[in-house]
């Protein structure tokens, strides 16, 4: 009892039970190597795809570091954490940037060769905590945004071979560099102690150009489109130009001329009238404004409106004086300053030197009196009327150029000084991204 025949274990039902559970084995088997096969792309794919994503944040910061550095170069005064203030020292530009004259202009170059100039990293709250000191040295952050990334960048600049440029580099990360890795172009791991996304980064350069306050210098202390009186005698403007690479030309004038000539002074022994051009090509009914403009900015008008180093200053309405206004943005270190419509200019004003020259632009008729001194370019649109009431008080070492009428009242100073226009032509300006110049670094 309990003994199973041969027959009935060879028999064909007990065989076909055996294949089937061997299949189904095999079946199983394969089903496990599908999933454990399946787990692993699965587990790739997040490693492929979080890596695209550090690599999309590293970019990203490299992106914003250019961006964030060209404003920085058009912007006003800063102090050590790259805010904008009054009290600042200096201008990003001019902590940074240096000129080198050369025959033809003059050469950008950094003042730190290739080091680190600025360092930005991401707060807790996601906004941008910079530092930009004066000699290079940059702090590491001391913590770090608990359980999320906290992307940095930091800003180099070099000289470039590519004209009269000077190039960008940024270098961005997924983490803010520290003491150990804050010198060189790389993301440490010890940038992550404690952190276990990993870190990604990419390096980015471009070279920065720059547009200039005053394309062309002018030639002569006046340019005006329309009429000029210089005054009573007795009591007329001091108009002077004794530089002989210009020949003395004191002024090139579209319309006639009145007025006392007594205070007009060329070069020795020129006579003043072989120093006065009237040139009916000027005249405002002849050539446009926005021609006349071009000639020494090359651009119109509402173009250098809007480059970024010009700061339009918010003048009274009805005409109130704009001193104080035009006098804040300077401070600030504004050097490219414009005023939509009329302004008035009463009160005493101090815009520019010889080595650290302004440009101000009236969108309209412009007033002056009450003690305007400045040395640089001042352009109205249209007629300008300028009363001196103390000798020595209002003062223009540069040019005037006036797309109206001009007039002077009392002891006005213009004294054609060629230094602060050329400073206006090769250093002072707008940065841009030059064309075509945008790379991405490998390193």
């Amino acid at each position: 009892m309990g003994t199973m025949r041969v027959s009935e274990i060879l028999s064909p039902r007990r065989q076909r039970g055996a294949a089937t559970l061997l299949v189904v084995m095999v079946l199983f088997f394969v089903m496990a190597l599908v999933a454990a096969g399946a787990g692993r792309s699965i587990f790739y794919d997040q490693k492929i795809t979080t890596n695209y994503g550090r690599a999309d944040v590293a970019n990203e910061a490299a992106i914003a570091g250019i961006d964030w550095t060209f404003s920085q170069l058009n912007g006003l005064k800063i102090n050590s954490s790259c805010t904008e203030t009054s009290s600042g020292p200096d201008r990003f530009a001019e902590r940074y940037l240096q000129f080198t004259p050369t025959a033809s202009t003059d050469r950008m170059d950094p003042k730190l060769g290739i080091g680190i100039i600025a360092r930005c990293a991401s707060s807790a709250t996601g906004a941008w905590t910079c530092e930009c000191n004066s000699n290079g040295a940059i702090n590491p952050p001391t913590t770090l945004p608990a359980g999320k990334p906290s992307p940095a960048f930091v800003v180099r600049m070099a000289y470039s071979d590519r004209g009269s440029t000077a190039v960008v580099r940024v270098f961005g990360c997924t983490s803010p560099l520290t003491s150990s890795s804050i010198g060189s172009d790389t993301c440490n791991a010890a940038d992550q102690t404690g952190r276990a996304e990993g870190v990604a980064n990419r390096v980015m350069q471009i070279d920065a150009g720059l547009i200039p306050a005053l394309r062309v210098p002018p030639a002569s202390p006046l340019i005006a489109q329309g009429l000029v009186n210089w005054g009573a005698a007795g009591s007329s403007a001091l108009v002077q130009n004794t530089d002989p690479a210009r020949n003395g030309l004191i002024a090139q004038i579209g319309d006639s001329q009145s007025g006392s000539t007594a205070g007009l002074q060329s070069l020795p022994g020129t006579p003043v009238q072989n120093a006065l051009i009237t040139d009916p090509g000027l005249l405002n009914t002849t050539l446009t404004y926005d021609a006349f403009f071009q000639r020494f900015f090359a651009m119109t008008p509402a173009t250098y409106r809007t480059l970024p180093a010009v700061r339009i200053a918010s003048c009274p309405t009805g005409g109130g004086d704009c001193s104080s206004a035009i006098s804040t943005l300077f401070t600030a270190g504004a050097r490219m300053i414009w005023i939509d419509g009329n302004a008035t200019v009463s009160s005493a004003l101090t815009l520019g030197t010889v080595g650290d020259p302004a440009v101000l632009i009236v969108d309209g008729n412009l007033q002056i009196s009450g003690g305007f001194k400045s040395a640089g370019v001042v352009v109205a649109k249209g007629a300008l009327n300028w009363t001196g009431s103390t000798a020595g008080l209002d003062e223009l070492l540069g040019s005037l150029v006036v797309g109206g009428d001009t007039t002077f009242t009392g002891p006005v100073v213009v004294n054609y000084v060629y230094a602060p226009l050329r400073t206006l032509a090769t250093r002072r300006g707008s940065f841009v991204p030059a064309p075509g110049s945008l790379l991405n670094v490998t390193l």
